[in-house]
């Protein structure tokens, strides 16, 4: 028995049967479990007391991201706290390919459309007052969606990985926004700053990257995009290229691209995208 998924009551240890570990950090682990109630395979977050400075808050902000419906975000299945132990989530077993694997695979051409398409969910995120705090290549899943490369978000690092001096016990120190470690909350422009980072690699292989990566990475926040949709403009091509096309044909119906790029032009806290039913 995996030690944190011990402090867990009995009747969950029996439902979740271990069957590896994910991943590891200062703020618990993450694990591959075969979930007896759903009989899959699903991931499996725990989070031991004592690491999160308002255990009551961390509950909250998972079930927050429960009630996410995305394609681009990892899907929760279920959240919880033992009376004294590990807070716990489980979500979707997403498989694919790493981004920094696949941004060293895939054809330079497709790497700037799934770049928007990480900035369109980071928009969707940023809108309902969320940031992801962990992004990294690790964390940016690369599946297969009706046909064409998509990026899922996976392993959130919640506000509530901060301890009581507002340091950040989560999160990753090389993809860390530097106001970060100057003691900052996280927020839009850190996400973004860890995204800039993550698709730094990729610029030998797709140098129309250059203007939006110098653009993330810059060191002070004030010289970032102030927000997701701003960055898209660092994205070669129209609009509607930037937003959903693939090899510079967009292979979204115009309706979805539409409904899109209305969302995200709404402005702050009105970037729920509902697509036409056509669009899949």
């Amino acid at each position: 028995m995996h030690g944190l998924l011990a402090t867990l009551p009995p009747l969950l240890q029996r439902r979740f049967v271990p069957l590896g570990r994910l991943g590891a950090g200062g703020m618990g682990e993450v694990l591959r479990v075969h979930d007896r109630l759903l009989d899959r395979a699903v991931a499996l977050k725990l989070v031991p007391a004592g690491r999160s400075a308002d255990g009551a808050r961390l509950a909250a902000e998972f079930a927050v991201l429960s009630q996410l419906d995305h394609p681009g975000v990892v899907r929760v299945h279920e959240v919880g706290q033992a009376p004294g132990g590990a807070a716990w989530m489980s979500s979707e077993l997403v498989t694919g390919q790493r981004l920094d694997h696949w941004l060293a695979d895939t054809a330079p051409d497709a790497i700037a459309p799934l770049a928007a398409d990480l900035l369109a969910t980071l928009a969707f995120l940023h809108g309902r007052g969320l940031v992801h705090g962990d992004i990294k290549p690790a964390n940016v899943l690369v599946v297969t969606l009706d046909g064409r490369p998509w990026p899922v978000l996976i392993d959130f690092g919640l506000a509530s990985d901060l301890d009581d001096d507002g340091g950040l016990l989560g999160g990753t120190r090389a993809y860390l926004a530097p106001e970060l470690l100057r003691g900052a909350a996280p927020g839009p422009r850190s996400d973004l700053y860890a995204l800039g980072r993550s698709l730094a690699p990729a610029l030998a292989r797709a140098p129309a990257l250059a203007s939006l990566v110098a653009a993330l990475s810059a060191a002070a926040p004030e010289d970032r995009p102030v927000d997701a949709e701003a960055a898209l403009a660092h994205l070669p091509g129209p609009p509607a290229h930037r937003l959903g096309a693939r090899g510079g044909a967009a292979l979204w119906p115009d309706a979805a691209l539409d409904a899109v790029a209305a969302a995200l032009s709404a402005g702050p806290g009105h970037h729920a995208v509902a697509l036409p039913a056509d669009a899949d």
